[in-house]
């Protein structure tokens, strides 16, 4: 029983670390090259998008 979980979260864990790999290196890169103003309109965007891609999953 415990092998089994801990092989699946073996598994979620080098599924998920590139990911989050990818997504801080592009935050990075973004927070470098556009202005400060730009970048937190672009937060907020994302943020929202998720947000509602969140409600259309619960409805």
């Amino acid at each position: 029983m415990i092998d089994s979980d801990v092989t699946a979260l073996v598994i979620d864990l080098a599924v998920s670390l590139p990911a989050l790999f990818a997504g801080s290196v592009l935050g990075i890169v973004a927070f470098r090259n556009i202005n400060e103003i730009g970048f937190r309109r672009t937060i907020l965007v994302l943020l929202i998008v998720r947000r509602f891609a969140c409600l259309g999953l619960m409805v």
